[in-house]
């Protein structure tokens, strides 16, 4: 909203009948009310969100996700560019992405008539016109629209302008790609118009065959395009009925099916504890990589209606990342969420077959009983009371060796054999 009004703005005060003053008294009503959009919901999120500690700073990727000219002009979705690469050795065609915005064909010719026309009659009148014909369509809004395109592109960002990147105002545009979108329909509208005042001029001057076949070769062209989207979104669509059964499998190959046959049901775990572990979503901290694992949990989380330990969850809180990381982090740390929760009930462990798992994850399967295997799943109940009485075991044990220890000098606890030592403050990092 705030880059539409303000993109709008600008064009308006360029290309607005008025003194400039006066087109920026009339735009000055839209300003106001984005910024207290803003204001309202920023006010808002700060009184109602219980979670203080939010990271403010999201995973930039500007660069990833910037609008590039394949995006505009290039498609491997439609038939035309398809034809396009079975004939020639193009391979550069656009699969999507943030920044996807596809004008198809005739809007793309549209355009180059548009620009040739303006040229020309730049020429011809010696200073510069910006070409809509009389169709009535206001130049305000293709400067908008290429204000926007321009902002969708990563510029000013991309002019060596990266400090612009460490202000938290603009910290919080991920996704530039995506405003490329107002650029679409815009330019979508524009090529629409001026099709239908070629006709209504063809049709005045008596050459309607030319206005229909025209009309006709957008039209075929528009669906002839649209074909190949309606073939790919056809076959995403025929994809569903694979994946819910995938989910909500029939009554005797679910979750609960499994549980009842180990003589368990969901009701006996209090969430879910997916190895190996994974943790994404803090913006800062990220461990692991849960990919089909969590794919795999999320199913028997939506089955058996438990929550997951591990997390993929955008923006979630800083001090609740820390003490849920710690649940996976060996015998000599402190593990906060053990506190925390109310239930003593054994979380329902899932170690994904084919993950080979390290001596800190295992030690969890220490704390745990096997139930079975199902959904490429080793299946464990694991105890939060052992994996503490395994925790007041380790530490008791270095209690024991702790008076032992010379305060001066190092020490290896476990180490029987020769070691070396070099102190980072004597030979900085090796």
């Amino acid at each position: 909203l705030m880059v539409w009004v303000f993109s709008y703005s600008f064009a308006y005060c360029v290309c607005g009948q008025e003194k400039l003053k006066a087109n920026v008294l009339r735009v000055l009503p839209l300003v106001i009310t984005v910024v207290a959009v803003f204001a309202v919901i920023a006010i808002t999120m700060k009184l109602t969100d219980p979670v203080k500690d939010r990271p403010v700073t999201p995973l930039n990727t500007f660069y990833e996700t910037c609008t590039r000219s394949k995006h505009i002009f290039t498609s491997s979705y439609s038939p035309v560019w398809q034809y396009i690469k079975k004939k020639t050795k193009f391979n550069k065609e656009s699969t999507g992405g943030e920044g996807y915005v596809y004008l198809g064909f005739f809007v793309c010719l549209t355009i180059v008539i548009s620009v040739l026309a303006a040229i020309v009659k730049s020429i011809r009148k010696k200073k510069l016109v910006i070409n809509t014909g009389d169709s009535g369509f206001q130049p305000v809004w293709l400067l908008m629209a290429f204000c926007v395109l321009l902002f969708s592109m990563g510029i000013p960002f991309i002019w060596n302008m990266d400090w612009l990147n460490y202000l938290s105002f603009f910290k919080q545009f991920r996704s530039l790609g995506r405003f490329s979108w107002v650029f679409y329909y815009i330019i979508t509208v524009y090529a629409t118009v001026v099709l239908w005042q070629f006709f209504i001029v063809a049709s005045k001057k008596r050459y309607l065959f030319s206005g229909y076949l025209v009309l006709l070769f957008a039209l075929a062209t528009w669906v002839y395009e649209a074909s190949g989207y309606v073939k790919y979104s056809r076959g995403l669509a025929a994809t569903a009925v694979n994946n819910y059964d995938f989910i909500f499998p029939p009554a005797d190959e679910n979750w609960e099916a499994f549980l009842k046959q180990q003589q368990h049901t969901g009701a006996d775990f209090q969430a879910i504890l997916m190895l190996k572990f994974s943790h994404v979503g803090t913006e800062k901290l990220w461990v692991g990589n849960g990919e089909w694992l969590t794919t795999l949990g999320s199913k028997a989380a939506m089955q058996l209606h438990l929550p997951i330990v591990d997390v993929m969850m955008s923006r979630s809180s800083w001090g609740q990342a820390k003490k849920q990381v710690k649940i996976a982090a060996g015998p000599f740390v402190d593990k906060p969420i053990l506190h925390d929760i109310k239930s003593r009930k054994p979380f329902l462990l899932l170690h994904f077959e084919d993950d080979s798992l390290d001596a800190d994850q295992k030690y969890l399967l220490s704390a745990s009983d096997y139930i079975g295997h199902y959904s490429q799943c080793n299946v464990y109940a694991c105890y939060p009371d052992r994996i503490a009485a395994n925790d007041k075991k380790y530490a008791d044990s270095i209690k024991k060796v702790l008076p032992f220890i010379k305060t001066a000098g190092d020490t290896c606890i476990t180490g029987s054999n020769d070691w070396f030592v070099q102190h980072y403050d004597n030979a900085g990092c090796a």
